[in-house]
């Protein structure tokens, strides 16, 4: 081989040990941007579910506690269009199939009051169904749903849950 030929056989195998090293470089980077964007979106998810999940337990809480209040005042309210009353009241008509308060006008959700924003999040909890049983439980299915009042994340928790018969005093 010739001087001039090694020469530019090295220069050759420089360039190409540099685009391998810089493809591993730019694969490595992509790979850390990605990951560290995954880890903050599972983050926000996990600080909306737990705005949600506190919100569950306040309905919980709140639907356990009812049947000791005194007034309806003081009990779970549940809200509709152009309604509102207490959820011990709202029955499930199954010709409308859907919930309503004792004056027959439709209702969907918890009233939460100042539960209804938790830190950034907004919270809504939605009633899918209620039932009772004969033994006079209240069974619910619930919807809470949170999400960022400025940004797009959002987590929804479901579940059922069953109040206690009316005590008599």
């Amino acid at each position: 081989m010739k001087a001039g030929n090694e020469k530019g056989m090295a220069l050759i195998t420089t360039m190409l040990l540099g685009f391998v090293a810089m493809a591993i470089v730019a694969a490595l980077m992509t790979f850390m941007i990605y990951g560290k964007k995954t880890s903050v979106i599972e983050e926000r998810y996990t600080s909306a579910l737990e705005a949600a999940k506190g919100a569950a337990n306040y309905i919980m809480n709140r639907l356990s506690t009812d049947q000791y209040m005194e007034s309806d005042a003081e009990r779970m309210i549940c809200v509709g269009e152009t309604t509102l009353c207490p959820c011990y009241r709202v029955t499930w008509n199954p010709d409308l199939n859907r919930l309503e308060c004792p004056d027959g006008k439709p209702v969907d959700r918890f009233d939460l009051g100042s539960y209804s924003n938790i830190g950034d999040y907004q919270i809504e909890a939605f009633i899918i169904h209620k039932d009772t049983t004969s033994g006079g439980y209240d069974i619910y299915a619930i919807r809470v749903v949170s999400s960022r009042i400025d940004r797009p994340e959002r987590a929804e928790i479901d579940f059922i849950y069953r109040t206690s018969p009316p005590t008599t005093p």
